[in-house]
C-alpha cells in the first residue's frame, strides 16, 4: 500500500483535541503514513497543547500554527507539505474505528477506479439509516453509480452526485488530484463537502462511501442547535444548501 498523509486541523476545543487526537493516531494502523496537524489560531491552550503532544509522540511528523484562523484552507497547506500518495483529511472530533488509515488505502487501491476523487468512511445518520443510505441506494445504482463489494466492506460509488454526498469528516484522496482540483476553497470555516463535491463532479470524477458494519462516529458539537444555526449561516452565505 501507498503512503498515506493523515491531515488533522484544530481550532479552540483544546478538551476534544487532547481525547481524540490521540485516539486517532492509535487507530491509524498498519500502513505507511505520517501525520499532520494545523492549529487554526485556537487561542484556548489548544496548540501549546498539541506543540507538547508532537514532541512527546514521535507518531506526529509535525505540528503547525497560523495567527489567522483559515477554516478548511489549512487542509491545502498541509496538502502541500504532505509527502503521502494519499492525504486522509479526519476532523478533530472524530473517533474512528481501528485501523481506519489502513483499511480506506486498502479498500481505494481495491476499487481501482481512476475517476473517483474521494473516499469516505460511512457514519450514522437519523432513524437507524447511515449517511451514505440515507437518501437510499438509488445514488448507487444504474446511470446514477454503482456499487463494489470488498473484503473490508461496500463501496458506494456516485456519478451524479448530489450536493451532501461528502462526508468530510473522514475522507480519503489521491493528493495530487486534491491539489489539482483547488483542494479547499477560501473563506470557508466549516461546510465545504457541498463545494468539494460540486467542484469534483464539474471535473468529471466520481465520489465514493466506504460502508463496513464499523462506521465513524462523530464526536463534537454538530448536533447543538447553537452550532447547526451558526454553520447553516455560512453555508448559505456561500450558496450551499443548510443542513438535510
Amino acid at each position: 500500500m501507498k503512503k498515506v498523509s493523515v491531515l488533522i486541523l484544530t481550532f479552540n476545543r483544546l478538551k476534544l483535541t487532547e481525547k481524540f487526537v490521540p485516539a486517532i493516531i492509535d487507530r491509524i494502523g498498519n500502513v505507511d503514513y505520517e501525520v499532520l496537524i494545523w492549529d487554526n489560531g485556537s487561542d484556548d491552550g489548544t496548540y501549546d497543547w498539541l506543540e507538547n503532544y508532537g514532541t512527546a509522540d514521535c507518531r506526529v511528523t509535525s505540528v503547525h500554527t497560523s495567527e489567522k484562523n483559515f477554516g478548511m484552507e489549512a487542509i491545502n497547506f498541509l496538502a502541500e507539505k504532505a509527502t503521502g500518495e494519499y492525504i486522509l483529511k479526519i476532523d478533530d472530533d472524530i473517533f474512528p474505528p481501528k485501523n481506519f488509515a489502513e483499511r480506506l488505502v486498502r479498500v481505494f487501491e481495491t476499487v481501482n477506479e481512476p475517476k473517483l476523487a474521494y473516499l469516505s468512511w460511512d457514519m450514522p445518520w437519523a432513524n437507524g439509516n447511515s449517511f451514505a443510505r440515507r437518501s437510499g441506494m438509488k445514488l448507487y445504482n444504474g446511470v446514477y453509480g454503482k456499487r463494489v463489494g470488498t473484503v473490508d466492506g461496500e463501496v458506494f460509488i456516485s456519478y451524479d452526485t448530489s450536493p451532501w454526498l461528502v462526508n468530510g469528516a473522514c475522507r480519503l484522496s489521491p493528493r495530487k488530484l486534491f491539489l489539482e482540483l483547488g483542494g479547499h476553497p477560501e473563506g470557508i470555516l466549516y461546510g465545504v463537502d457541498y463545494l468539494v463535491t460540486k467542484k469534483a463532479k464539474a471535473h468529471g470524477y466520481w465520489i465514493g462511501f466506504y460502508s463496513p458494519i464499523d462506521l465513524i462516529k462523530h464526536m463534537g458539537a454538530a448536533d447543538s442547535k447553537a452550532y447547526r444555526k451558526m454553520k447553516d449561516a455560512l453555508l448559505e452565505k456561500h450558496g450551499a444548501p443548510k443542513h438535510v
